[in-house]
């Protein structure tokens, strides 16, 4: 796991890596989450992206209804690129949070989308469903766009379930 080296003579032995903290990261990121950890994870988007999603619906302004229009455009953009993919991806949940004016918000999604990382680039099979990604996005745009504040924050659950279904579908027990 490259977390330590050796070195063989007179004053050889076993030390730790100098970048430790890297590999450590690196194997973290190649473990699956459990069910019980998406379900976690599930939940926690269900609290915090879904009242981001009804406060940015109540308290967005059209420069915010415009820019989480085009990072949703940005994210169907790159659907058949995984890493870039999963980059609008998050910077679309994190326009939805700044829309809510809540820096607590935007702060919580910022730690989901880092955990978000885990569930979705270590998953091998993610290339089998890009094609259900594409407009994922739009009926909560829609419903932001339309201060349905309501109707934002359900289908902002619906999105979260969606989620959770496809990634607890790959997940070890």
């Amino acid at each position: 796991m490259g977390l330590i080296h050796t070195t063989r003579g007179r004053y050889g032995g076993n030390f730790v890596a100098e970048n430790v903290g890297v590999h450590l990261m690196e194997v973290a990121r190649k473990i699956p989450l459990t069910r019980s950890e998406i379900r976690d994870l599930a939940d926690w988007r269900r609290a915090i992206s879904g009242e981001a999603c009804f406060l940015a619906a109540e308290r967005g302004t059209q420069e915010n209804f415009d820019a989480i229009a085009l990072g949703s455009s940005a994210f169907d953009d790159a659907v058949a690129k995984l890493t870039a993919m999963r980059v609008a991806d998050a910077r679309f949940h994190h326009l939805v949070a700044e829309a809510s004016r809540s820096p607590r918000l935007v702060r919580e999604e910022g730690e989901i989308q880092l955990e978000m990382n885990k569930l979705i680039l270590t998953r091998p099979h993610l290339r089998t469903s890009q094609p259900m990604l594409l407009r994922c996005h739009d009926p909560i745009v829609n419903a932001i766009i339309r201060r349905d504040a309501v109707r934002a924050r359900v289908e902002m659950l619906a999105h979260v379930e969606t989620t959770y279904n496809w990634g607890v579908g790959l997940a070890k027990e």
